[in-house]
This record gives C-alpha cells, structure tokens and sequence, in this order.
C-alpha cells in the first residue's frame, strides 16, 4: 500500500510493499516485496533508490545503470518485432484478413 503524498515516475511497488504517508518518492524508486518505508515527516528518496530486506534497507543506484538496462530493453523489442512475425505469420496476415 502506498500513501505516500508525492509519488514520481517510473517507480515500481512489488508486492506487499509499503509507504507511510510522512515518505516522498522520487524517480524510478523500487519498494521490493514486503519493504516499509516509515520515513520522518517530509522524508524524501533519492531517484533510483531501491529499498529491499526486512528491515527496509536501501541503495541507491545509478542513473547509467537504468540507462543501459532501458537501452537493452529497446534492443530486445526491437528484435522481437522482427522476429515474431516470422514465426507466428498468423498474428500478423498479410492477405489483409484478420485471424480469430
């Protein structure tokens, strides 16, 4: 659950993860399975912190990091558009008909 009052982008909760209302979460912060975050009034996450463990530890990464795994995931969409069509022709028909 999270009542956290100010919340950014790209951030990722799993499950059973917790922010009390009195903690600020910035970009691309990741709360792992079962964390609780009972920050102090105001308290406010760096980007790219990742709180994990049971007793809510935290680190916090780097931006290239997440650069370089985003760049990776474009890589990988990139070719799966060029492969899946191959081989799965009937999501894709080219006769302009569309499969059921």
């Amino acid at each position: 659950m999270v009542e956290s009052p100010s919340i950014g982008s790209f951030n990722t909760f799993q499950a059973r993860s917790h922010a009390t209302s009195s903690v600020r979460l910035s970009d691309r912060c990741t709360l792992s399975a079962g964390t609780t975050l009972d920050g102090t009034d105001g308290e406010a996450l760096a980007p790219y912190t990742v709180v994990y463990g049971s007793r809510s530890e935290r680190v916090i990464g780097e931006k290239a990091n997440w650069e370089a795994e985003e760049n990776l995931r474009i890589k990988h969409l990139g070719y799966l558009r060029e492969i899946i069509p191959k081989y799965v022709p009937y999501l894709w028909p080219t006769d302009g008909c569309h499969a059921d």
